[in-house]
């Protein structure tokens, strides 16, 4: 089947080794409602004996791309944005399960005047362990980072391509941060990004072992990223109306006082350490 050469949506999945994660994701975009036009363009850092006729034959909808280059999932989404076809661009993680009504409640929101649009993460914890929900309390926050203009991730983002024309796309330099990066360099160009609710991504949260060890990563993005003031005023700071708000966001409000006593303390011990692994890896 002969591609359209103007469609409404492209989809952008970086991809490498999480072959049923990406099945999943593709599956609920296949199964979306809504009768707009749309591609997804998967970009595979090389990943080992991935099938290509396996994705082809799910869908003609679906466009493989092998990247070679430097593979982290910024210069892959950079590939999947030359690639697109479509006005909007919608960019997600492979471990992303979209909502039915995910592209519907996005295109609504955008409306006829905001060229990003971000939606709700839903988060699957490891374990119902405080210290595993406290992924959820420090990131993926969408309503936080929009009321704050602090920045967005852009693993479930909805963005006009003319805002590719105007402030670029990612730099490819490191492989963190940089969605942040560039969400903040749309907000100084006088873009306002939108928040909706009703646009549900569900999403793997990382556990407290697994945060751990990547929290070194976070912080060495931020560095590089020139962001560390941004860090110290906006994230590191926990007051108790911005844990209240986490919670109700996160649907935790049902925690017993002790648990959410313990779970602030966690929240603490995890942001202490990123605080050391900035000053570290600044000093470095």
């Amino acid at each position: 089947m002969q591609k359209p050469l103007h469609i409404d949506c492209s989809f952008v999945i970086p991809h490498y080794c999480q072959e049923p994660s990406l099945e999943q994701c593709v599956s609920s975009i296949l199964t979306l409602t809504t009768g707009l036009t749309y591609e997804i363009i998967i970009v595979d850092n090389e990943t080992p004996r991935l099938q290509d006729s396996y994705w082809s034959a799910m869908s003609p909808n679906i466009v493989l791309i092998k990247n070679s280059t430097n593979k982290n999932p910024y210069t892959s989404r950079n590939i999947g944005i030359q690639h697109a076809q479509g006005r909007w661009i919608a960019l997600l993680d492979a471990k992303c399960k979209l909502s039915p009504d995910w592209l519907s409640h996005m295109i609504q929101c955008a409306g006829d005047s905001e060229y990003l649009v971000v939606g709700k993460f839903e988060l699957e914890y490891a374990s119902e362990h405080l210290r595993d929900m406290v992924y959820g309390i420090l990131y993926l926050n969408n309503q936080k980072n929009v009321s704050r203009n602090y920045g967005v991730t852009v693993s479930n983002i909805l963005v006009h391509r003319s805002v590719f024309d105007v402030i670029g796309v990612f730099d490819e330099n490191t492989n963190s941060g940089n969605d942040i990066t560039w969400s903040r360099r749309a907000l100084k160009n006088g873009y306002r990004i939108s928040y909706s609710p009703s646009a549900i991504v569900t999403y793997p949260a990382q556990s407290w072992t697994l945060l751990s060890t990547r929290i070194k990563k976070y912080a060495m993005g931020t560095i590089a990223q020139k962001e560390v003031s941004v860090a110290f005023y906006s994230f590191l700071p926990m007051r108790i109306s911005n844990f209240r708000q986490a919670l109700a966001y996160r649907n935790l409000g049902y925690l017993s006082w002790h648990k959410k006593t313990l779970l602030w303390l966690y929240v603490w011990n995890m942001k202490i350490k990123y605080a050391m692994n900035l000053v570290k890896s600044g000093s470095s």
